[in-house]
C-alpha cells in the first residue's frame, strides 16, 4: 500500500487531535496536581518531601566543612566540543554538483580530472517532469487549434 501526502497528513492530524483530547480529559479530571498515593518503598515520605521543598537546610559538621565559600566573580569558559572524524583537504580537487531537477543523466560532458570553466555544460538530464510538461504543452496546443477553427 502506497501512502500519499494526504493520507499521511490526515493520520498525523488524527493522532494530534486524539492526543489533545486525551490531555484535556486528564486535566479536566485532575485539575491542579494529579492524584497522589501513599509513598511506596524507595519513595520519599512526607518528611523527606518537606525537606526537598524547604527554604532552609540544616547541615552537620562534616557537611559544613566540605563547603567552600568564595566571592562571586567572572570566569572565562572555553567552549569545547568533541567529535569523531578526521579533517582532511579535498585531494581530488572535486566538487559535488547537484541538479535542481529530478531525472537520470543522459549525457556527460566532463570527466573526473577535467578542468572546467564557469558556464560549461557538464551533463544533460532526462527529466520525467520535462517530458510531462512537453506532453501537456502539445495537448494544450491541440486543444487551442481545435477551438480556434
Amino acid at each position: 500500500m502506497r501512502l500519499n501526502k494526504k493520507t499521511i497528513l490526515a493520520g498525523t492530524a488524527l493522532a494530534a487531535a486524539a492526543l489533545i483530547i486525551a490531555t484535556g480529559v486528564y486535566f479536566a479530571k485532575y485539575p491542579g496536581n494529579p492524584p497522589t498515593s501513599e509513598p511506596r518503598a524507595g519513595e520519599p515520605n512526607a518528611k523527606q518531601a518537606d525537606a526537598l521543598t524547604a527554604k532552609s537546610v540544616e547541615l552537620n559538621e562534616t557537611q559544613v566543612q566540605s563547603i567552600k565559600v568564595e566571592p562571586a566573580g567572572e570566569r572565562t569558559f572555553v567552549i569545547q566540543r568533541e567529535a569523531v572524524g578526521s579533517i582532511d583537504f579535498n585531494q581530488d580537487m572535486t566538487v559535488q554538483v547537484f541538479s535542481p531537477y529530478q531525472g537520470k543523466i543522459a549525457g556527460l560532458f566532463a570527466k573526473l580530472g577535467d578542468e572546467v570553466a564557469k558556464g560549461r555544460k557538464l551533463y544533460t538530464i532526462d527529466s520525467p517532469d520535462l517530458g510531462q510538461a512537453e506532453s501537456t504543452l502539445i495537448a494544450a496546443a491541440g486543444v487551442l487549434e481545435l477551438t480556434t477553427r
